[in-house]
């Protein structure tokens, strides 16, 4: 029988729709993008409204919410009834990115369905997902191309930057107050020639201080849920005045999503600490906030 698919987390709505499997997809998050002509069913949506222009205020109204024992997003239940999917799809990464493992299996006992979590922390883990969930849908074959190609692309620039001296770095996942970017960041940090100055492969984010990030050469923005033209409208003002190579990034596409974003970061990341090697970023991925934030 053919998966009806719930998805509650956008990276796992780009994983299927990467596996060639969109028309499948009968429920997504508010956040999810779906191939133009589909129009799978909206059931999640968030409980906290965002200002992108107030990070401050957002992280105030999440850890209230968190500490209320609230969920931070709402799901349509009777929409998700109607439904009748069979495949829920899920994360245990973090609770503030998504629906909670618990919500998920909440909703998924309700409608009788199969749950798939994905769990991947490193871009290794990140790699395994598409496999698993390829696997779940009978997908086996075009997952195991997709993970190939993207090895493909991921030893390319790990090729391209061999030999070039690694350079401090520093991803800010959250500008205020300061989170230090963990889990597959510091990977992809480290395949572009990098190495991250506070963060560690597979450890969770983490609140950290604009201090502790003093040694980085280079320090990329790059909030969690923000497209670059919301990161650079609103994060550079919390950036302390005496950072002189800082660069804005399309965080949401390349850096937050565990899906095969993560592999556009790491080629984003390498224009960006290695622009004598491969050229610099396209502007449309990475631009700079100041401009003596163009290495030389």
């Amino acid at each position: 029988m053919t998966a009806r698919i719930l998805s509650l987390v956008p990276a796992a709505t780009d994983w299927v729709v990467d596996l060639g499997l969109a028309d499948r997809l009968v429920g997504v998050t508010h956040e999810c993008d779906v191939p133009d002509g589909l129009d799978p069913e909206v059931v999640v949506t968030p409980a906290v409204a965002p200002d992108p222009s107030d990070p401050e205020g957002i992280d105030a109204a999440v850890s209230a919410t968190a500490a209320d024992d609230q969920p931070l997003y709402r799901i349509d239940d009777a929409r998700v009834a109607a439904l009748g999917p069979t495949l829920v799809l899920n994360q245990r990464l973090c609770e503030v990115c998504a629906v909670s493992p618990t919500q998920a299996e909440q909703v998924a006992a309700e409608a009788g369905a199969q749950v798939l979590t994905l769990s991947g922390v490193t871009l290794e883990g990140l790699l395994g997902d598409a496999r698993r969930l390829g696997d779940a849908l009978g997908a086996s074959d075009p997952a195991e191309r997709l993970v190939e190609e993207l090895r493909r692309r991921l030893d390319a620039v790990a090729e391209a930057v061999r030999g070039r001296p690694a350079r401090a770095t520093a991803v800010v996942e959250w500008p205020a107050p300061v989170w230090v970017a963990g889990h597959w960041v510091p990977d992809q940090v480290a395949v572009a020639g990098g190495h991250d100055v506070a963060g560690a492969s597979g450890a969770p984010s983490r609140r950290g201080t604009w201090a502790e990030l003093a040694g980085a050469e280079v320090t990329v923005l790059g909030p969690c849920g923000y497209d670059l033209e919301t990161t650079l409208a609103h994060a550079p003002a919390f950036v302390p005045d005496d950072r002189d190579a800082v660069w804005a990034m399309d965080a949401d596409r390349e850096l937050s999503r565990p899906s095969a974003g993560a592999v556009d970061g790491v080629e984003t990341l390498a224009r960006i600490l290695h622009p004598e090697v491969l050229g610099p970023p396209e502007p449309h991925r990475a631009r700079p906030v100041r401009a003596a934030s163009v290495p030389r």
